[in-house]
This record gives C-alpha cells, sequence and structure tokens, in this order.
C-alpha cells in the first residue's frame, strides 16, 4: 500500500499543471469593412477580421493563385449587358450555386478553381503581418449599381487546424453542415456609361457586319437618366483621329439619338474620302468610332469617355430586306413560335400590337438569306394576339409584315417519352420502339398521326382506328419486335408497322431526329438527335421541355424527372 502511494505520489509530480487548454473552437469573423450599409467604392479594398490568427495557406494559396477561401462574386448572374439573368419564375438567378456552397465547405482547398472561378471577380486577398487581417482587393474594376458578395469557405483555419465557425451551432448542425459566411454589398453609381448602341458589337439585336455608308441614324443607351446633351459631347472620329465631326443628339432619359452629317457638309471629313458620296454619311471601308464625354447624369455623376468602334462597308444600301416566302406562325398552349426569312442579314423583332406596343426580339442573323424565329411565351391557353413581324439591316433599311393574328390552343397531350434506336439485340429490330404517352384526362384518336423523320419525307402513319387511352401507352414497333423481351409489356400496348424493321426508313441511331405530326400537320413532339449508346433508350425528362437523357429501356411506364 506504501508503494502504490509513493507511486502515485511521483506521478502527480510529473504532471504539468500549468499546460495551455487544446484549442478547439475555430476562428470568427469579428468586422468587415466597409460597412455593408456604405456603397461599395468600384475600385474597394475590403479588410476582414478575424478573432485569431489564421493559418496563412489557407488563404493565400502556396503556388501564388487566387484565393479559393476568400471570394467577391456578383449576387446574380449577369447577361452580357450587366443585368440579371432570370430563372424560369422570371426571378434574379442567384449566381451563388447550392453545389458551389457545397463546395466552400468541403475538401482541403475551399473554392474548384476549374469549376468555379469564373463566376468569380479576380482578386489579390492578403493575410496582413498580424495574421488575423485579411485584405481583399478586386483586379479589375467592378460594375456600377451592382450587388456584389463577399464569400467566405469554411476551409479557414486557425493555427490549430479548426475550421471557420467550428464547432457548429445547433443550427448549423442541422442544415447539415457548416455554412458559407457571406455579406452583400451595393456599388456605388459612379460615373455613368453607355450600355448599348445599335451598332454591330454593340448588341444583340442587329446582325454582325460593316455599317453601310449612308447610315443616317444612331441610337445609344446609357445605365441610368442622363441630365442633358451640348453641342460637341458626341463626335464621330474617323480612324486614329483622322477626322473628328461633331454630331447633333437628342436625349431622352436614357436613350441618345444622333443624326449622322452628310460628308458633304464637313469639308475635313469629306477630304479624308475622296471616293466618298457627299451625300453619304461615312467614307467606305473605314474605321469609326462614336465618342461621347463630358455628359452628366440627373445625379450631376460625370461620365468617362466612352468610345464604341464600328465599320463601314464598300457601298450605300437603299434596300430594306424582301421576305422570301411566308411567315410561318405555329401556335401551341403556351407559346406562339413564328418563323420567317428575309434575303439579307436583319434584326429578328416581333412586335405586339396594344395600347403600347411590345417588341420580342429572337437572335439577329448574318447570313444571306436570313432565317429569324421568335418565341412569344408565358402564355395561357385562348390567348389571342396581334403582332407583324420586322426585320431591319445595317443601315435601318426595315421590312414589316401585315399584321397577324394568332391565338394558343388546346394541343392534344400526346408526347413521345421514350424512344430505342440501338436496342443491341440481334436482329435490332427484336427491341426498337417509339414510345407515345397520354398525358391527358381524355382519350386521343391518333389516327393518320405520323412519325417523321425531321429533314425528310421519310415517316411512319399510324394506323386507322387509333385511340390512345388516359394515362395510356402506345409503342411502335417494328415486324419483328418482340414483346416478350420487356416484362409486363403487352401486345395491346403495341402498333406493328408494315415495314420488316420500324426504322428501316433510315433512322436507326443516325443522329437524326423524329418528331410527332398530329392529323392537322402540326408538330406536338420531338426527340433529340438519335446518337446513344448502344441498348439505352432516350427518355423524355418532363413533359414541359424537349430534354432527354440515355436511361435502360423502360416501355410503358415513364415518369417525369427520372434522369440521373
Amino acid at each position: 500500500m506504501r508503494a502504490l502511494t509513493l507511486l502515485l505520489l511521483l506521478a502527480s509530480a510529473c504532471i504539468d499543471s500549468d499546460l495551455p487548454p487544446i484549442d478547439l473552437v475555430g476562428p470568427e469573423l469579428s468586422s468587415l469593412s466597409p460597412e455593408t450599409a456604405e456603397s461599395l467604392p468600384l475600385d474597394p479594398s475590403i479588410r476582414l477580421i478575424f478573432s485569431e490568427a489564421l493559418a496563412r495557406l489557407t488563404i493565400e494559396p502556396a503556388d501564388g493563385s487566387q484565393s479559393g477561401t476568400v471570394l467577391l462574386m456578383t449576387r446574380y448572374k449577369l447577361d452580357g449587358e450587366g443585368r440579371p439573368e432570370l430563372d424560369e419564375n422570371g426571378q434574379p438567378e442567384d449566381n451563388l450555386s447550392s453545389s458551389m456552397i457545397t463546395d466552400l465547405n468541403a475538401g482541403d482547398d475551399g473554392l474548384d478553381a476549374a469549376s468555379y472561378f469564373a463566376l468569380t471577380v479576380p482578386c489579390r486577398v492578403s493575410l496582413l503581418e498580424d495574421e488575423s487581417t485579411v485584405l481583399l482587393q478586386p483586379q479589375q474594376r467592378l460594375r456600377a449599381n451592382t450587388d456584389y458578395m463577399v464569400v467566405l469557405s469554411s476551409m479557414i483555419r486557425d493555427a490549430a487546424g479548426n475550421r471557420l465557425g467550428s464547432p457548429p451551432s445547433a443550427e448549423q448542425e442541422r442544415d447539415g453542415g457548416l455554412p458559407h459566411t457571406l455579406r452583400v454589398y451595393r456599388t456605388a453609381a459612379g460615373p455613368p456609361s453607355v450600355i448599348g448602341a445599335d451598332l454591330p458589337g454593340h448588341t444583340s439585336k442587329l446582325p454582325n457586319g460593316a455599317v453601310p455608308t449612308n447610315r443616317s441614324r444612331i441610337r445609344l443607351e446609357f445605365d441610368r437618366p442622363m441630365d442633358s446633351v451640348a453641342n460637341g459631347d458626341v463626335q464621330l472620329v474617323l480612324g486614329d483621329g483622322l477626322a473628328s465631326v461633331p454630331v447633333a443628339a437628342v436625349l431622352s432619359g436614357t436613350i441618345l439619338s444622333m443624326q449622322l452629317p452628310s460628308l458633304g457638309s464637313d469639308t475635313n471629313h469629306r477630304n479624308r474620302c475622296l471616293e466618298g458620296d457627299v451625300a453619304g454619311t461615312l467614307c467606305p471601308n473605314a474605321s469609326y468610332a462614336i465618342v461621347i464625354a463630358n455628359m452628366r447624369d440627373t445625379d450631376g455623376n460625370l461620365m468617362e469617355r466612352n468610345s464604341l468602334s464600328f465599320s463601314s462597308a464598300t457601298e450605300a444600301d437603299e434596300q430594306a430586306p424582301q421576305l422570301i416566302g411566308e411567315v410561318e406562325v405555329i401556335a401551341g398552349e403556351t407559346e406562339i413560335l413564328v418563323n420567317w426569312q428575309t434575303d439579307e442579314a436583319s434584326s429578328s423583332e416581333l412586335v405586339v400590337m396594344g395600347s403600347t406596343d411590345v417588341s420580342t426580339f429572337g437572335n439577329a442573323c448574318s447570313s444571306s438569306p436570313c432565317d429569324h424565329q421568335v418565341t412569344l411565351s408565358g402564355l395561357s391557353i385562348g390567348d389571342s394576339l396581334t403582332f407583324f413581324v420586322r426585320s431591319k439591316d445595317l443601315a435601318l433599311n426595315s421590312f414589316e409584315s401585315d399584321d397577324i393574328v394568332s391565338a394558343t390552343i388546346d394541343l392534344p397531350d400526346v408526347a413521345i417519352t421514350e424512344i430505342l434506336a440501338a436496342s443491341g439485340r440481334d436482329p435490332d429490330n427484336s427491341g426498337e420502339y417509339i414510345e407515345l404517352y397520354n398525358f391527358g384526362q381524355a382519350p386521343v384518336d391518333v389516327s393518320a398521326w405520323v412519325l417523321q423523320r425531321v429533314g425528310s419525307s421519310s415517316s411512319i402513319e399510324l394506323a386507322g382506328d387509333t385511340i390512345i387511352a388516359p394515362g395510356a401507352y402506345l409503342l411502335v414497333v417494328g415486324a419483328g419486335f418482340i414483346v416478350g423481351s420487356f416484362p409486363g409489356l403487352s401486345e395491346g400496348q403495341v402498333q406493328r408497322t408494315t415495314s420488316s424493321k420500324l426504322f428501316s426508313f433510315g433512322l436507326s441511331n443516325s443522329d437524326l431526329t423524329v418528331a410527332l405530326v398530329d392529323a392537322e400537320d402540326r408538330s406536338l413532339s420531338l426527340t433529340p438527335r438519335l446518337v446513344s449508346s448502344t441498348g439505352q433508350s432516350k427518355t423524355r425528362e418532363r413533359l414541359d421541355s424537349d430534354v432527354f437523357c440515355n436511361t435502360d429501356p423502360s416501355p410503358a411506364s415513364w415518369t417525369a424527372n427520372s434522369c440521373p
């Protein structure tokens, strides 16, 4: 007993009770400046102070690359003109996706550069000497009047290796892990700037190309309402300052409309291109720029010099685009698709008439002849619209169609939901099929409907007296199709073609598409190009889109959202 007591006394004498406690608590963000209530400068320096010293390599990568743990990004995805892109519900689409949040909070390095850095603003991120202060400095000027976020990854660690925000709170644990941390700023107005013009390269509404030498009008758009325009604020500059011509302009809010002077009215301009037409406005085959300066917005902010470059064509263009054929209108339940063709490169505009005309633009086309397509979406069954189509060339010569009246319709509720064009069975016609599904509440007579190979006269016509019941399927198959190859499938669910093979009209796995066309010659459903892995079918993802994916064949059992 005395020996045991002595051993315990000796052991206790060896324990150093003055050792510091083990650090199990991660760092926290203590402060961030500037404050979010302030407008963020367009060339900011953002300072983040943490509650303790940080591990430098979790802030500054050893290879000198961009930090993956301290990030600056726009709050919403932006289009080419800096406007928020809208999701399917018409709301601004978040730039920070759920998969990006997962990546920010997993692994050892924070953000996956290959996948996500394109969504962020390039920044220099530095950990200062006190090792608890981080400086975030964008390497490019920010957009004015735009929401930006500072995003922190939970991969930020202190010197002891504890992650940002660890241990997690009860709320964090309930939500499945450590959350990212973000702060949202609104950038300052900054100087006003031009965001678009009806010149090639400065708008998606007109085709690319050179501007005809008789172009007389140009229209610019600013990012905000402007106060006024004075003589000399707008100049037409030839080449590298060979000639500078004052341009008369009229301002209305954010829109600046200009009238280009003729060559004959400006001697200096005319002398620089003796081969030009004095009645024209531009020298042939020349480089130009519209230069705007000295204007102020309605808050008094002075704009910086804006220059919009373009090239002139060889000659004038006095002829408006000409319509080839007829305007084609395809009415659906929630949208109206309009197609037309013109003889030259021009814009694709559909103007819905009403108390105020509303324009919808499709992609401009730069070819000759030029195919145009515009879709009016977001409609309801029975909506009736009066509209016309318009196409402008780069001289702003305009074609306008006659007024067109069209209404959305209640289409038959039948779609191609699955197609197997490369069964892997020998012969293929023992397994290939096209599946039609009635997703409505009433029987549909599909007699004389056609499965059409797009771009070809080859087709399969469905037999007379063919009815698909609500919720039922019809498999169009070849003569050699073996029903027993698919458990649960019955002979009553198939319709065999008279040919020896379902795809004898040349479709099988051929990178072509199939359309379902009803007795009124309306295309109701379309497959993707039928290049697929042998033994796999193409299955529709949802009824409201023509998106398909490769899946294992499962005839007569389609369900929405089944794509992996």
